[in-house]
């Protein structure tokens, strides 16, 4: 299927499992879905500018259900997710204007590929700091919200699941898993950034 925002054409059954995938991942490590869809959205052709912030329109979706599941689990600390919103945000919207100059550059794909191989990391955690990305980013045109509901279908069910798996594993175990999540990630950006 044509998407005609980002200009990329992608199956919407790939988009709905990237998103049950990410919403299994996402519900399960309480973020961490973010470190596959990126690369994998990016892998399948989309401008790294599109991944952000059609990725952050996605995750806010997963990350509400998540939140909701974990909540009621009792794994949610409010206070602290509040006080981590407000450096997040600010975050946001310093990277969405590094985006919008490398974009304006033509050094979107090269710079933020590599960036995110060295780093490895999604800084996009919390509900609201998804919501605020998504919002910024799609001011600025980086959201292909057709691929963002796609995806969402999927996520939307894989969140439950992720988020009611935690009650099987330990701290330790869950993350042991969560440290392959970036290196999966980075070999997906670096075939794409050498092909």
């Amino acid at each position: 299927m044509y998407f005609p925002i980002s200009g990329v054409t992608i199956d919407p059954l790939y988009l709905i499992l990237i998103g049950f995938l990410v919403g299994i991942l996402g519900g399960f490590f309480g973020v961490g879905g973010g470190f596959l869809a990126g690369p994998i959205l990016f892998y399948t052709g989309m401008p790294w500018n599109m991944v952000v912030g059609t990725d952050l329109a996605h995750m806010t979706g997963g990350s509400i259900v998540a939140a909701r599941r974990h909540r009621r689990l009792g794994h949610v600390d409010i206070r602290l997710g509040l006080l981590m919103v407000t450096g997040t945000i600010v975050g946001i919207e310093i990277g969405a204007q590094i985006i919008e100059l490398l974009k304006a550059n033509g050094q979107v794909n090269t710079v933020v590929g590599w960036t995110y191989v060295a780093i490895g990391t999604d800084l996009f955690e919390v509900v609201i700091s998804a919501g605020y990305g998504t919002l910024t980013h799609a001011l600025k045109g980086n959201v292909d919200i057709l691929i963002a509901l796609v995806m969402q279908t999927g996520a939307a069910v894989g969140a439950q699941i992720g988020s009611a798996s935690t009650s099987y594993f330990s701290g330790p175990r869950i993350r042991l898993l969560f440290s392959i999540l970036p290196l999966i990630g980075a070999l997906l950006v670096i075939a794409r950034l050498v092909r």
